[in-house]
């Protein structure tokens, strides 16, 4: 069950708003705590920017400070790899932990090891957080929410990943290692939402997640497109999770990637699909 009031505690912590507006948006949101608040900042620019950058930097001495610890010696405007990890140090996470996705995703990080100080300024300042505790206590409640409510923003986590992976800007392109990597980061958690965490063959579905992982090693192509990235998450929940013994819920003629046809082939091949 989704504890309602306790949402409602955070929603009113991370915007300071009234119970009321709280409720609102909660409701229209279905009590998904990362779409409503995505939502409120939307229609709330000035407490929260949502561009990619933000243009005026709040000037908080001890934000300031906390970005100077972690700064390029190079770029005085970024935190590269080294201060990353370093951050991460602080913050008591490892750069494989789901956790450190979710800085990445909250703080807008270009790529993979590299905060911008107007992100990072702006956005902790917004959220009015200016040290490292705050950091923990607002990663830790945002990562709890997500695992309370349903899908939304697990699958905006999700879409970030293979762009936030990608090494060139205009990179179409994910190798399957690293896809493999963030699956068996990634498909845990998803079997931890509250919203599916019932009845479900976890054995199973493990087991076809480790036959897709073999599929993918022997395929011809050694990298996905962020099409075939997005739409085996849909898979995921749709087929996999309803009906991992038999996949009643898959159509041939649905509108999927041909690389999810073509393991269903792989399945049927192997004697692993009836």
């Amino acid at each position: 069950m989704v504890n309602k009031a306790q949402l409602k505690t955070q929603f009113i912590e991370l915007t300071q708003v009234s119970n009321t507006t709280a409720t609102k948006y909660l409701e229209n949101a279905k009590y998904d705590l990362g779409t409503a608040i995505d939502k409120y900042f939307s229609k709330h620019p000035n407490n929260h920017h949502k561009s990619e950058t933000i243009i005026k930097i709040p000037h908080d001495s001890k934000l300031i400070k906390l970005f100077d610890k972690y700064k390029s010696d190079e770029k005085n405007d970024i935190i590269d790899i080294d201060g990353t990890i370093s951050y991460l140090e602080d913050l008591n996470i490892q750069p494989e932990d789901f956790k450190a996705l979710i800085i990445a995703f909250l703080l807008k990080s270009p790529k993979m090891g590299v905060f911008n100080k107007s992100n990072f300024i702006g956005i902790w300042s917004n959220l009015n957080i200016n040290n490292l505790e705050g950091m923990k206590s607002y990663i830790n409640k945002y990562e709890s929410s997500i695992l309370m409510t349903n899908f939304d923003t697990f699958k905006k986590i999700y879409q970030f990943a293979f762009k936030f992976s990608v090494e060139l800007e205009n990179q179409k392109l994910l190798e399957i290692e690293t896809c493999i990597d963030y699956w068996n980061l990634l498909i845990p958690k998803i079997l931890k939402i509250e919203e599916v965490n019932t009845d479900l063959d976890e054995g199973k579905i493990n087991e076809r997640v480790e036959q897709w992982y073999t599929f993918l090693k022997e395929y011809e192509k050694k990298s996905l497109t962020f099409d075939s990235w997005s739409m085996f998450y849909s898979f995921l929940i749709e087929i996999i999770f309803k009906d991992p013994e038999g996949f009643n819920d898959y159509d041939e003629m649905a509108a999927w990637p041909s690389i999810i046809d073509e393991y269903i082939e792989y399945l049927h091949d192997n004697k692993l699909l009836n």
